[in-house]
């Protein structure tokens, strides 16, 4: 009776093992001698999580991903994508693209400096250039009060005494009545008012103004139309050519007051001139062709030769 009773007790302990297991199939014994502290939580692990799902809430592995998923995406965490595989024509495109981009900007700051380069060369280059018959490195506009020959010496006598520059200058001088410029050919004809209509009508440009040497010094300079008509008419002038430009250059004057107005041949730079000397041998008038298109008329050989000097190294610059 006995024996059976513990027999039946054995089996019932048995039954009651397996049926624990059954019940918590993760639980592993405790450890011999460990005593829980009522005072800590029980960890929640993801084992503990798994097994939760699955016998409570009978979800699978793939239903319980698939969840996980859609809440990262709900509260925008970062799901995982799938790694991109980067291939050797990738890397060749990447590698065009980036010398693309420089060979742009490369292109892009060369043009940029072109066209600024071009933007100043054209401000410049576009600014109108006065033609002359020999440059200039000053302009004046001055108001006659009346065209008449006396009040056209007078303001050059004026320019004269006033310009302050630097050796080897021009001052370019033009003329206004009434806010009106006066052709700088038609001043001419008014000062040579003596000279033949032929030489008149020959002279097409004129351009009168001070140069600056050791002194300062009034010059005109003359295009002939025609070289030989100009030429001629000149040598028919000379007898009252000094008389008509006296009120320009002084020493002139002074010397006519006594003497006649009388030129005599001198060869001057390789240059043909006429000139006229005062009692003491110094030049006080001279006149003579640079080349057959420009006829200097001045003081003396010093303004000749710089005003030659110029015009040459004029037509070497272009």
């Amino acid at each position: 009776m006995s024996s059976s009773s513990e027999n039946k007790n054995s089996l019932q302990s048995v039954v009651d093992g397996i049926q624990t297991q059954e019940k918590n199939p993760f639980q592993s014994d405790p450890v011999k001698g460990y005593v829980p502290n009522p005072n800590l939580k029980s960890l929640r692990t993801y084992q503990g999580d798994m097994q939760e799902h699955i016998e409570v809430k009978k979800e699978t592995v793939a239903t319980i991903a698939i969840a996980e998923q859609k809440k990262k995406i709900e509260h925008n965490e970062p799901t995982y994508t799938e790694p991109k595989i980067r291939t050797s024509q990738t890397s060749r495109s990447g590698l065009f693209m980036v010398i693309g981009i420089i060979c742009l900007a490369i292109g892009g700051t060369i043009s940029g400096a072109i066209y600024f380069l071009q933007t100043e060369g054209t401000s410049t280059t576009n600014a109108p250039i006065e033609k002359t018959l020999i440059s200039f490195t000053e302009k004046k506009e001055t108001t006659l009060p009346t065209i008449d020959t006396s009040s056209l010496a007078a303001a050059l006598l004026q320019e004269q005494s006033s310009f302050k520059s630097e050796a080897n200058k021009v001052l370019y001088t033009t003329f206004l009545h009434n806010g009106t410029e006066i052709k700088p050919v038609d001043l001419f004809r008014l000062i040579a008012q003596d000279a033949g209509d032929a030489l008149k009508r020959n002279v097409s440009e004129a351009m009168f103004g001070i140069y600056s040497y050791d002194t300062n010094e009034i010059f005109f300079v003359i295009h002939p139309e025609d070289f030989g008509i100009v030429y001629s008419g000149m040598l028919d002038w000379e007898s009252t050519l000094g008389g008509n430009l006296s009120s320009f250059f002084p020493l002139l004057g002074q010397h006519l007051a006594t003497n006649p107005s009388v030129f005599t041949d001198e060869t001057y730079k390789n240059k043909d001139v006429r000139v006229i000397r005062n009692d003491s041998g110094k030049t006080v008038l001279l006149y003579g062709f640079i080349d057959k298109n420009t006829l200097v008329i001045t003081v003396n050989e010093k303004i000749f030769e710089a005003i030659l000097n110029r015009y040459i190294q004029a037509k070497l610059a272009r």
